[in-house]
């Protein structure tokens, strides 16, 4: 799977929220966090409420990773009434030569969502336009076949979501 490379900033944030509120609810408050891993950074800075430091560590984490704001996304998702995995490797296949340079992450199964099977595919890029033109294109050319599997996709440049 493709990790959502926000989720430690979404769970950092809930965290220090639900403990700035208890602290607000009366003197001596104390939160206590039920973790299978207390040693994570969102965890280990939430407890010191500490987020210059988490910032700062997840600004470092997201230029080594060429993540956002340091890089652009752009992310194909597939879905359809059977797997479509196979259909989004292919079409994979067929991009990365011509995305040179680029990271291309997947396919990767997601969980089904009303009756359909989805997958995605992540291209970690300087150069978006290029990125979602060339997969635009390589879709445009298996339009058959994934109208014949019933399959419909989406193109996004910078998700919001993954």
């Amino acid at each position: 799977l493709v990790p959502a490379f926000r989720a430690e900033e979404r769970q950092f944030a809930l965290l220090t929220q639900l403990a700035g509120r208890a602290s607000r609810e009366g003197h001596g408050a104390r939160v206590l966090f039920q973790t299978w891993d207390p040693g994570t950074r969102a965890i280990a800075h939430a407890r010191r409420h500490d987020v210059a430091g988490f910032l700062r560590d997840e600004l470092e984490r997201r230029r080594a990773l060429g993540y956002p704001p340091f890089g652009r996304l752009v992310r194909v998702l597939v879905s359809a009434p059977q797997d479509p995995l196979e259909l989004l490797a292919a079409i994979a296949a067929e991009v990365r030569p011509a995305l040179d340079g680029d990271a291309v992450l997947g396919p990767a199964p997601l969980v089904r969502l009303r009756n359909r099977e989805r997958v995605h595919l992540l291209v970690k890029t300087e150069r978006p336009r290029r990125a979602a033109a060339e997969l635009g294109d390589a879709l445009a050319r298996h339009a058959r076949v994934l109208r014949r599997a019933g399959a419909s996709a989406v193109v996004d440049v910078d998700p919001q979501s993954l």
